[in-house]
This record gives C-alpha cells, structure tokens and sequence, in this order.
C-alpha cells in the first residue's frame, strides 16, 4: 500500500469526464484511493477555499475542478479527513537543473518535486504527450528517483 501519491490535475479531470477514455480508470484509482489510508500530497499552503489557497498545485485543482462535481468532492474528503500532505517544493540545486533539462512546464516540474520529496515518490499522471510522456517517465525515474504511473498502475499499488 501506498503511504501518499501525489495527483496530477488530469486524473481528476478525466475523472469527471464520461467521455474521457481514461475516464473508468480514473473514477476507480479515486474511489481505490478513498478506501485506503493513502495521503495526497500538495505544496505547502492549499486550501480548498480559493482566497486561502497559496499551493500551485492546490490552485490548479482549484482552477480545473468543478465544484460540486466527484473529483473536487474526492479533494474535499480528503481535505476534512487530514489526508492532504504539504510537502515541500523546493530541491537541492542539482536536482533542479535535472528536473528542468527532463520536463519543460513548470506546472509539471512542481508535481514532480513534491513527489520526489514525498515518502513514496510516486505521481499519478494522464499526460502522455506534454512534460510527463512515456518515453519521459523512465527517464524521470532514472534521473530522480520518481515514478509517474497512469491510475490503472496505480490501483495496484494502492
């Protein structure tokens, strides 16, 4: 079992999103996550209340989630169950300069600090063509020492 994870934003957009086709994954890694004792992790400060929040990750939760909708529920159970982890964003200067040649967004690169300072080192992600690409993802773990897994590897894990 999987201590913490962090998410990246389109696992839980593709979970509100019947269209989707990762859509059923999706909607099983976060129900899977629910029924365990895993900790989401997040940069310091989120807040699912927009005006308190100061996580980049928090803030495109916030962002791209509809209220009301499973996914930000999911977030919100999480939140008043103390099952959200603030986890540092900050590395050590070569670690940076790695993490910068590999993924070009630096949304992506937040994800994948916090992992990489989380207990598991382990992102949940659904980019398959930007900063978080296959091809990318072994190089991610060679390099940093974090594992980006799409929801249906992850359900095993959890």
């Amino acid at each position: 079992m999987l201590r913490d994870v962090v998410i990246d934003t389109n696992v839980f957009a593709h979970a509100q999103n019947p269209i989707e086709p990762r859509f059923p994954a999706a909607c099983r890694f976060l129900d899977d996550l629910l029924r365990q004792a895993t900790m989401l992790c997040v940069d310091p400060g989120f807040h699912p209340d927009e005006s308190c929040n100061t996580s980049l990750i928090g803030a495109e939760y916030l962002q791209r989630l509809r209220a009301g909708s499973p996914a930000f529920e999911v977030v919100l159970r999480l939140f008043s169950s103390q099952r959200i982890r603030e986890v540092p964003r900050e590395t050590t200067p070569q670690m940076r300069r790695r993490i910068v040649r590999l993924i070009r967004d630096s949304r992506d690169r937040t994800f994948v600090i916090v992992a990489l300072n989380s207990d598991e080192k382990v992102v949940v992600s659904h980019d398959f063509s930007g900063g978080l690409q296959r091809r990318k993802r072994r190089a991610i773990r060679r390099e940093t020492g974090v594992e980006v897994l799409d929801a249906a590897q992850c359900c095993v894990r959890l």
